[in-house]
């Protein structure tokens, strides 16, 4: 990846970006020796191209005006050997997205307004205008800000739901979005508890899942689901009780209305806590030590059973992840600063299965 950044004048900015990524994905099952089709071997090698340009200008302190183009190229050469047959795709993509947003900050900076609109031409999938907006308002004698927003969206089947051996389906159509939220902050104590809270409303037509097209068999088939509706609410506290410690979490929960069949692998209820010990100039000048212990928690959600092929509920899961940093400047030339770090996920050990039939590490 390759980035240049420019400022000119106090008001007016623009970023230029390129990228180059190849995934090789390789894949070999042996055969089953208790029947079946023998041995699978793919290979799935992906190339992504990237470029963008954006560029701000900045009226006073009341408006950032937003513009920019982005152009991203897929190819894929997919080869597989499955069942005593060999499938191979050779395909690639390209999409031109332009996209325009205008920030306003007004009433000394108390009422936020932000407007934009996005514009995807897809090479195989057309062009699609995806607007969105959004406000705020801060309330000072009470600390508080009410916020609400609107936004469409837009997502072209990846490579892997088209054409993935015995998985991919390259009649799919592309997903389409909108949604409608809103919410509010609360900060009291001198900012040493806050409160955010939001409730999202969310409709995606044609939204694309993995079907059990061959129980038998286990076999899937990416499709449209047809059209899906999501509530949701979203809680997020934060309590500082110390300088240095920062108590969080985050609980979402959700409600799923379909009119075609169930949603898999989604809970409705899940959530995250989070302690976190930050200390600067603990031994030299400008160190800084940085603990972190986070609980992640997964209520119960339908799966496919992966011995009889029906759909059954995938039992809760909590884990619980650690990590520890510690930096520190450097007179080694050209070293600033060194951060050591290290981590440890799943501390306790805890046997569960994002996916049946698919044990956790």
């Amino acid at each position: 990846k390759g980035e240049w950044e420019h400022t000119i004048g106090d008001v007016f900015n623009y970023r230029v970006a390129g990228s180059y990524v190849r995934d090789n994905q390789r894949f070999f099952d042996e055969p089953d020796p208790f029947g079946g089709s023998g041995s699978e071997i793919s290979r799935i090698p992906v190339e992504t191209l990237t470029g963008e340009m954006q560029a701000n200008y900045s009226w006073r302190d009341l408006s950032v005006l937003t513009f920019g183009f982005e152009f991203e190229e897929k190819s894929a050469i997919v080869e597989s050997n499955f069942g005593g047959f060999h499938t191979r795709y050779d395909k690639s993509r390209n999409n031109f997205a332009y996209y325009f947003q205008e920030q306003l900050r007004l009433l000394d900076e108390r009422l936020f307004l932000v407007g934009g609109v996005r514009v995807d031409d897809n090479e195989d999938f057309g062009t699609h205008v995806t607007p969105a907006g959004s406000i705020a308002y801060l309330i000072p004698w009470l600390g508080t800000k009410l916020k609400g927003g609107v936004a469409n969206g837009f997502r072209a089947p990846n490579f892997n739901e088209l054409f993935y051996p015995n998985f991919g389906n390259p009649d799919l159509e592309a997903e389409l979005s909108s949604e409608w939220n809103i919410g509010f902050e609360q900060s009291v104590w001198d900012n040493l508890f806050s409160l955010e809270a939001v409730y999202f409303d969310r409709r995606v037509k044609g939204l694309i899942e993995g079907v059990v097209i061959d129980p038998d068999n286990f076999i899937f088939q990416a499709q449209n689901k047809g059209r899906v509706d999501i509530q949701g609410v979203e809680v997020i506290p934060v309590l500082r009780p110390l300088p240095d410690l920062t108590l969080s979490g985050s609980f979402l929960f959700l409600d799923f209305v379909t009119s075609d069949g169930k949603l898999l692998r989604r809970p409705s209820e899940r959530g995250t806590l989070h302690a976190n010990y930050l200390r600067r100039n603990l031994w030299w000048e400008d160190d800084r030590l940085n603990l972190h212990l986070g609980l992640r928690v997964v209520g119960d959600r339908d799966d496919i059973d992966p011995l009889s092929g029906t759909t059954r509920a995938n039992a809760m899961f909590a884990t619980t992840n650690l990590a520890i940093s510690y930096s520190f400047p450097s007179s080694l030339a050209p070293l600033s600063q060194v951060t050591i770090y290290g981590k440890i996920e799943n501390l306790f050990d805890r046997n569960y299965q994002e996916v049946l039939g698919f044990r956790a590490p």
